[in-house]
């Protein structure tokens, strides 16, 4: 509850009505960096082992603590689409018509990417990721691109491969 003597009656967004109320020292930022393929070091991993805190990797999809959502249902009724967030050289395949695409949304965490790894999860050549974009958003409707590529990075099934980000100025 506000009390009216706190804040003049005007319009302010969530983060505007933070900084009024000088609460910026309970948005916590955490560094997530990059030393090779699949570490432990990416904010993924981090949500999955609750913040560090837990000893073992839980997808954060299987726990709704982020929410993956795919252009096309899985290929089959053994591929689970959590996997595309997946650690596991899991058989990952949606999709059969283009665009395929799918969104991550973070929840409550925002992040300014600098790196990110793809895996290939598909054992046929004919279907390696090619011509891919990494975009973020704040609301799920208005989208910018922060990476782009156009040839396939890959030339075998669940080879990963990392790619910096250099132009990524914003949280998403």
């Amino acid at each position: 509850h506000l009390n009216n003597n706190l804040a003049p009656p005007v319009p302010y967004s969530a983060l505007n009505v933070g900084h009024f109320f000088n609460l910026d020292e309970l948005y916590e930022k955490k560094r997530f960096i990059y030393s090779s393929e699949l570490d432990t070091n990416g904010l993924l991993y981090w949500i999955g082992t609750s913040q560090g805190q837990a000893s073992v990797w839980t997808n954060p999809a299987s726990t709704h603590q982020v929410i993956l959502t795919t252009s096309h249902a899985a290929f089959n009724k053994n591929m689970e689409i959590i996997n595309v967030i997946g650690r596991s050289p899991d058989v990952v395949y949606w999709g059969g018509s283009v665009p395929i695409w799918f969104t991550l949304d973070l929840q409550k965490y925002s992040i300014k990417a600098t790196d990110f790894t793809l895996v290939h999860g598909y054992n046929i050549p004919n279907s390696f990721i090619q011509d891919f974009e990494l975009q973020g958003s704040t609301d799920g409707a208005a989208w910018t691109t922060v990476f782009y590529r156009e040839e396939a990075p890959f030339d075998k099934a669940h080879q990963s491969a990392t790619f910096q980000i250099t132009n990524c100025v914003e949280y998403f």
